[in-house]
C-alpha cells in the first residue's frame, strides 16, 4: 500500500484577527502570497499588505430600521446580511419574505403574495410604483422560492435592486410615518391619554 503525502502548497495564507478602532468588534484579515513571487512575510503584511486582504466579517451596508417590528427588521436586516456575503439567492429570498411579512403585519393574511400585494396597492399603503416593483421582486423569487434554482442564478446587482425594493417599502409603512409622527409630536400626545 502507498503511503499519501502531504501536498506541498505554494502559497501562504495568513489570518490576523484585527479589533475595529470604531467599534471595539473583532475583524480577521484574510491574506495570501505566492511564496515564489515575494516571500510575502508576516511583517510585509503588516506595512503594506492590507489592500490585499479580505475582511471577515464583510462589511455590512444595512440601513437602520429604528421604527420597524422587529419582526420585519430582523429578516430585512438578515438579507443585508445574506448580499454581504455574496448570497445573493438567500438575499433575494429573505427580501421576499419580508414582503409578505409586511403584507400580513397590515391586516392582508389571505391569498397569495401577488394578492396581498395588489390589496396593498388598493387599500391604499403603497403607491402604484412600488406595486410594480414589489411584484418584480416576487417574479424573481418565484422560482426559487418553490425550489426551482436551476432557473434562476441572480446577479449581485439583482440582489442590490431587489433590496433597495425591500428597503423602499420599510420606509414607506414604517419608518417615514413614525419620523412623521415623532415629528408632529404626535406620539408624545399618544403616550400622555
Amino acid at each position: 500500500m502507498q503511503q499519501a503525502s502531504p501536498m506541498k502548497n505554494p502559497w501562504h495564507n495568513w489570518a490576523i484577527p484585527m479589533q475595529c478602532m470604531h467599534c471595539g468588534d473583532i475583524n480577521v484579515a484574510h491574506a495570501k502570497s505566492d511564496l515564489k513571487e515575494t516571500g510575502f512575510a508576516y511583517e510585509e503584511f503588516m506595512e503594506d499588505g492590507w489592500s490585499r486582504a479580505t475582511w471577515y466579517p464583510k462589511r455590512l451596508d444595512a440601513p437602520d430600521f429604528r421604527f420597524t417590528p422587529a419582526a420585519i427588521s430582523a429578516p430585512a436586516h438578515e438579507a443585508y446580511v445574506a448580499r454581504s456575503n455574496g448570497a445573493n439567492r438567500a438575499a433575494i429570498l429573505m427580501a421576499r419574505a419580508v414582503l409578505e411579512a409586511i403584507c400580513k403585519d397590515h391586516g392582508i393574511t389571505s391569498g397569495l403574495l401577488f394578492h396581498k400585494i395588489d390589496a396593498l396597492e388598493s387599500e391604499g399603503h403603497i403607491t402604484k410604483s412600488l406595486q410594480r416593483a414589489a411584484h418584480a421582486v416576487r417574479d424573481l423569487g418565484n422560482d426559487m422560492a418553490h425550489g426551482d434554482f436551476v432557473k434562476t442564478d441572480p446577479t449581485a446587482e439583482q440582489a442590490l435592486q431587489v433590496l433597495a425594493i425591500m428597503w423602499q417599502f420599510i420606509e414607506q409603512l414604517y419608518e417615514q410615518p413614525a419620523q412623521t409622527r415623532r415629528l408632529l409630536g404626535e406620539d408624545e400626545a399618544s403616550s400622555e391619554t
